[in-house]
This record gives C-alpha cells, sequence and structure tokens, in this order.
C-alpha cells in the first residue's frame, strides 16, 4: 500500500448513533493515536453549494460544538464504493479515503498527501480497496 515515504494510517469505526440528518460512529481501531478522534460523525449537506459534489460531510470531534469541529466533504471514487476527501493538520492536505458501510465505517489517512487529480484518487483506491 505505501506508495511515498509519508505515514499511512488506518482507523475503524462503528456506528453508536443515527438521527436524521448524521451518523456518529466511535474508535474501535487505529494505527495512531493521533489526527482522527474517538468520535466523527457523517452529515449529509445541507447546502449542496458549500462542498461542490459532496452530499455527505465528515466531522472530527475536535471541538466541544459539532458545528466548529474540523470537517471534509466527502466525494464519491468514480467505479468504486469508496469516498474522498482532505483535512489539514500543520498547514498539510491530508487524503482521506473513506469506506461507508451498514454498520461501520473504515478511514485510511495518507498523512500530508493530497492530490485533487480523481485519476490519481482512483489509482490508490485500487490499492487500498481491499484494506478498508
Amino acid at each position: 500500500m505505501r506508495a511515498s515515504s509519508n505515514p499511512i494510517y488506518k482507523f475503524t469505526y462503528k456506528l453508536d448513533e443515527v438521527k436524521k440528518s448524521f451518523k456518529q460512529y466511535t474508535l474501535v481501531k487505529s494505527d495512531t493515536e493521533n489526527y482522527l478522534t474517538n468520535i466523527i460523525r457523517i452529515e449529509k449537506v445541507q447546502r449542496p453549494d458549500v462542498i461542490k459534489g459532496a452530499k455527505n460531510l465528515l466531522r472530527i470531534r475536535d471541538t466541544s460544538n459539532w458545528q466548529k469541529c474540523k470537517m471534509t466533504g466527502l466525494l464519491k471514487i468514480p467505479g468504486y464504493n469508496l469516498y474522498y476527501g482532505d483535512l489539514k493538520w500543520d498547514n498539510q492536505r491530508s487524503l482521506l479515503i473513506v469506506n461507508l458501510k451498514e454498520k461501520d465505517l473504515s478511514i485510511i489517512l495518507f498523512y500530508n498527501y493530497y492530490t485533487p487529480k480523481v485519476r490519481l484518487i482512483k489509482i490508490i483506491a485500487d490499492r487500498v480497496k481491499d484494506e478498508l
């Protein structure tokens, strides 16, 4: 899976709570204690004009108010049942590949690596799909 010298981390979450506007997940397993938090949410995009092409948002519980938490839009990877987004840490964008399932969610984080090119994201998705 490793295509560069940048760290790659996997996070696994289980579905914890379901409401009309969001699904909340709790961390089950991770490769690191950094970056993603113990609780995350997947929310429906309320205003499609805010994040072009995204139907869902991923929110990382890094403050006490969900509306102020770090977030990214999740875009569908063509040809895969996977999504991608990006988050910033230390002023560096990092790629997230997300697998949303019925009762759980898996994320692979490519720290300090991001590409907006869907062609490259599809190549990365093909390499990591079995690990999600």
